[in-house]
């Protein structure tokens, strides 16, 4: 009875093992190029049939936060003394709203900054004696602004995504001269209209013509490729040209990915990978 389990456990463990090694396979073929493991138990489904595990809505690099608004750190080149490539922010933030991946509005209806920067430590709160205080107020203080990335400072050009499902194109002007400008929106457009995409949006990114722009809704993926990659990865004087096209890798597994934010993806299975074209 004994040697029966064992080879039950044995063929259960060669059959995941071998599943997930073909899952592997394919999206490198999709793109991807294997960027290590990843380790943290709460992001990761005990069981195919596990729907209780804590669901990533973004993923930084340098931080993770749940659907529910909760601060998780990242380390990938070491783990962290709980042996996990993650742990869980001791501080008062829970995430409504985020700019560039590292300003944020908690519900508190505070800004704090995630990352060390400008003499501030991270989560540290940005009061109206920062500089950019009025800007950040103008971005983030509307409820319905859930994701902003900034397009072009210089010409006061930003994307945001609303709760409405589309990414609009905000042309922020800037009033005034002097330390303490203030600002307004002086147009707005949908740039990534959600009938364009087949649903809501609920992530982006947008950094031009490049791999890491991407737009996802709930069970597609569209991200930035190279039409011409045989011609500009060989000749110097070819430049690339790019396209938005459907990922149907994502599509395929998208109930083996637990998250993915332009250059990174991860499996529910703790395997990495980076884009790759």
């Amino acid at each position: 009875m004994k040697k029966k389990f064992c080879f039950l456990s044995l063929l259960i463990l060669f059959l995941v093992v071998g599943c997930n090694g073909s899952i592997t396979r394919e999206i490198r073929h999709g793109g991807y190029s294997i960027a290590g493991d990843f380790a943290c138990n709460e992001f990761m489904p005990a069981s195919d049939e596990d729907v209780y595990y804590t669901k990533m809505k973004y993923y930084t690099g340098s931080h993770i936060v749940t659907e529910k608004g909760k601060l998780y750190e990242v380390s990938l080149d070491k783990k962290f003394s709980n042996d996990s490539n993650c742990r869980v922010v001791e501080k008062d933030i829970t995430v409504e709203g985020i700019l560039d991946n590292k300003i944020v509005r908690s519900e508190d209806g505070k800004f704090y900054t995630l990352v060390s920067d400008n003499n501030m430590a991270a989560y540290a709160e940005i009061t109206n004696t920062n500089q950019n205080y009025k800007l950040y107020k103008l971005l983030l203080s509307d409820e319905t602004n859930i994701k902003i990335v900034t397009v072009d400072s210089s010409g006061g050009k930003y994307y945001v995504l609303k709760n409405d499902g589309n990414v609009y194109s905000y042309i922020v002007e800037k009033i005034g001269n002097g330390q303490n400008p203030d600002y307004k929106v002086s147009s707005s457009s949908v740039v990534f209209n959600k009938s364009d995409y087949g649903g809501i949006i609920v992530d982006f990114n947008f950094a031009g013509d490049s791999l890491n722009t991407f737009v996802r809704t709930n069970d597609k993926l569209y991200r930035m490729r190279v039409k011409n990659i045989d011609e500009c990865g060989k000749y110097a004087d070819i430049p690339c040209q790019y396209e938005m096209k459907e990922d149907t890798t994502y599509e395929t597994y998208k109930d083996k990915i637990i998250v993915f934010n332009g250059s990174t993806l991860i499996t529910t299975y703790g395997k990495m990978f980076s884009v790759e074209s």
